[in-house]
C-alpha cells in the first residue's frame, strides 16, 4: 500500500495543517517508507518463535503482592519545613 501525493494532502488538508509542496514530497516519501517496513515485518514468520521454549522457567515473585506502602528512610514529618497535624504547612502565596 503506497501513500498518494493527494491523500496525503486531504488528510493534512482534514487536519488543518498547512503543508508546503516541498513538505507534502518528502512526507509522501516517508510515509512511503514506513509502510514498506511494515509490510516487511509483516511478511516475517513468527510461529516458530511462539512454539520456542523459554530458556529458563520465569521466577517466582520475590514477596507475596500486598498492597502497602514502602516505609521511607526517614519519615515525612522530618522532611518536612513545617507539618501540622500530619500535614506539610506552606506559607500562603495567594492574597489574604
Amino acid at each position: 500500500m503506497d501513500v498518494a501525493r493527494a491523500d496525503l494532502a486531504r488528510t493534512a488538508r482534514l487536519a488543518r495543517l498547512q503543508l508546503s509542496e516541498a513538505e507534502i514530497a518528502r512526507l509522501t516519501v516517508e510515509l512511503n517508507g514506513i509502510l514498506a517496513h511494515v509490510e516487511a515485518l509483516l511478511a516475517i514468520d513468527v510461529d516458530m518463535a511462539a512454539q520456542a521454549p523459554l530458556a529458563a522457567p520465569a521466577a517466582p515473585a520475590a514477596r507475596p503482592d500486598e498492597p502497602d506502602a514502602d516505609p521511607l528512610s526517614v519519615p515525612v514529618a522530618e522532611q518536612a519545613p513545617e507539618w501540622r497535624s500530619g500535614y506539610f504547612t506552606v506559607p500562603r502565596v495567594l492574597g489574604p
